[in-house]
């Protein structure tokens, strides 16, 4: 497995422990993480899509899905962005600031690794 697909490997395993703990213990999740408790069911479903998020990441590092790659960097980079936007508005609890600044490593490891295997090709 090439460093690309380990970045995506390790993110994919970060989705799925996301997804599981806002899917099937919402409020221990965020207990943990200082917040109050959720009694709509967004949280939830949030944690179902992090979990099929989660499972693609997974799939792409196993079969090597070299057109994938970019697109994750993309897609994590407008999401640090948005989770900054929320966060500075207050549409958001600043603890989206740690969940954003984990987007934005994630998404440079996969960059840089990405364009350290695509050079040496």
């Amino acid at each position: 497995m090439n460093s690309v697909a380990v970045s995506l490997l390790v993110f994919g395993i970060y989705f799925i422990v996301n997804g599981l703990g806002f899917a099937f213990a919402p409020n221990f999740f965020l207990g943990l993480l200082r917040q109050p408790e959720a009694t709509e069911p967004y949280i939830r479903i949030a944690g179902a899509l992090l979990l099929a998020i989660g499972y693609y990441y997974i799939q792409v590092a196993r079969t090597d899905l070299r057109t994938f790659y970019m697109w994750t960097v993309q897609a994590r980079a407008v999401v640090f962005l948005l989770f900054i936007l929320f966060a500075l508005l207050k549409w958001a609890p600043p603890i989206l600031y740690l969940f954003a600044v984990i987007e934005l490593i994630g998404a440079m490891w996969t960059f840089f690794a990405f364009r350290a295997t695509s050079q040496s090709s």
